[in-house]
């Protein structure tokens, strides 16, 4: 192959322009009377008017367009619309058989919605038929996966009872729920009593427990994949489990599943994984899903991204800091120094919940947020973004969306980011906003249609708040300490 200089990115030859990898959905509820599908104004709950516009004749109904669900802010849920364009999202309380009580249904005539399972589980779903009429035929509410499919009938009529249709699911196939009739949709759950690996980007080179396992050779099998495995320690062979992982020429996760127990040299196969062989694809041995710990190094069909998976200095001079708090400083070839400035940028694929720890003091604190790829930003090459998700909370005791950190000295912090819809910034502006102390912003700035940056003072010891109003992308974050 080609000879790469040092810090040279390897670029893939003949390959196809790349596509947004498929988010996986974790496991949870999209309630749709709870956030993110809906706010709270004051002591009112309607659907986020972001999303679902409010219904120009009806004004208490608000409209459901093929965008209005999409698996960026959804937490991998997608939902299209059917033979009429837009569908309807009203309130309307319901009590399921189950004890779910539904306040708010997304009304959809021949629409469907659709995620992509992050592991084995079940799905449930809370539908009531559409119509008060009972003289209108009866609805057919269906999940389906691969093969796989369940049905439920739901009686039209105001006393018809609120059925929930249930079934299982696998872990990287497409699952789809759609209905026949005008259907109002209260809810989809998905829940899984197994744990969610937290997968390691394409990137990652983990230093394994120790040499005495290896995977010698994958071999794609009629059910999946075939793994050979060798032992040659002179202990026992420790238990541990397979993974494979497949990876999108950006490095962001499409598919893994999970494999058998190991216990010593073999064969394994790892059912439903089917790469092709030009797939970038690694195979892992790990102790366990809770521990996460390799037992030897990971296999690699094919790696054609290198990017860091630590926070990576930047070749820039100190600088002053920027008199103009939306202007970043003019990056330069000078080396900066590791001991006093950070950058952070972010390694991930897939969807984030929950709080992550960024390294240095930073962390994030996810809702239906999620890892896409990067870009070139003030001639820094980012190779991933965190999207937010939505609009921040930064309400105390309830964050979400946020990033946060506590500077050990006074200095200049720099953003670069993106709006998260980019054909829609002209209509619809987002900003990038920083707290430090008070209820007021120390920076507000809006995103462009392609990456930026914008700069400013922060003091030491008092915790820095980074959000945004609406859904933009966080490319990296800077902080260059006063000298």
């Amino acid at each position: 192959g080609p000879t790469l200089k040092p810090g040279e990115t390897p670029v893939p030859t003949n390959t196809p322009e790349p596509t947004q990898a498929p988010i996986m959905a974790n496991p949870t509820v999209w309630d749709f009377g709870m956030a993110p599908f809906t706010i709270t104004d004051g002591d009112a709950v309607h659907p986020d008017t972001n999303y679902f516009p409010q219904n120009a004749a009806d004004k208490e109904r608000y409209d459901l367009k093929n965008t209005s669900i999409n698996p960026e802010n959804f937490g991998g849920l997608k939902h299209t619309t059917g033979s009429k364009p837009e569908g309807q999202y009203q309130k309307g309380g319901a009590e399921f058989e189950d004890g779910f009580k539904g306040t708010w249904q997304i009304k959809s005539n021949g629409g469907s919605f659709s995620f992509i399972p992050v592991v084995d589980g079940t799905v449930k779903v809370y539908a009531k038929h559409g119509s008060t009429d009972t003289t209108k035929p009866v609805d057919n509410v269906t999940i389906i996966q691969g093969t796989n499919s369940q049905k439920l009938q739901i009686a039209p009529g105001a006393a018809a009872p609120y059925k929930v249709l249930t079934m299982g699911v696998v872990a990287g196939q497409t699952v789809t729920i759609s209905a026949d009739q005008n259907t109002g949709y209260y809810a989809i759950s998905y829940t899984s009593d197994k744990p969610v690996p937290t997968m390691p980007p394409a990137t990652a080179t983990p230093v394994p427990a120790n040499d005495d396992y290896a995977i010698t050779d994958t071999a794609i099998a009629d059910n999946g994949i075939d793994v050979t495995v060798t032992y040659s320690g002179s202990e026992p062979a420790p238990g541990g489990i397979l993974i494979a992982a497949k990876y999108d020429v950006n490095g962001a996760l499409t598919d893994f599943k999970q494999g058998p127990p190991v216990n010593g040299a073999g064969t394994y196969t790892v059912e439903g994984f089917k790469p092709s062989a030009d797939d970038n694809y690694r195979i892992y041995l790990w102790n366990s899903l809770d521990d996460i710990k390799p037992l030897c190094n990971a296999y690699i069909n094919k790696s054609s991204i290198v990017s860091p998976t630590e926070p990576t200095t930047v070749p820039t001079e100190p600088t002053e800091a920027p008199s103009d708090p939306t202007k970043a400083p003019d990056p330069t070839q000078a080396p900066i120094d590791p001991d006093t400035e950070i950058l952070w940028s972010f390694a991930g694929s897939g969807s984030i919940a929950g709080t992550i720890d960024l390294g240095s003091g930073l962390s994030f604190i996810g809702k239906s947020s999620s890892y896409d790829k990067g870009a070139t930003v003030d001639e820094i090459k980012f190779e991933n973004r965190i999207k937010l998700g939505g609009k921040s909370t930064f309400t105390a005791g309830k964050e979400s969306r946020i990033f946060t950190f506590t500077p050990a000295s006074a200095g200049t912090l720099t953003i670069y980011f993106v709006h998260g819809s980019p054909k829609d910034v002209a209509s619809n502006t987002r900003n990038l906003i920083v707290y430090q102390g008070g209820d007021k912003p120390i920076l507000t700035v809006p995103a462009a249609e392609v990456g930026k940056s914008a700069s400013v003072n922060v003091a030491a010891d008092a915790q820095v708040v980074i959000g945004s109003d609406d859904n933009i992308g966080f490319y990296g974050i800077r902080f260059t300490p006063t000298k």
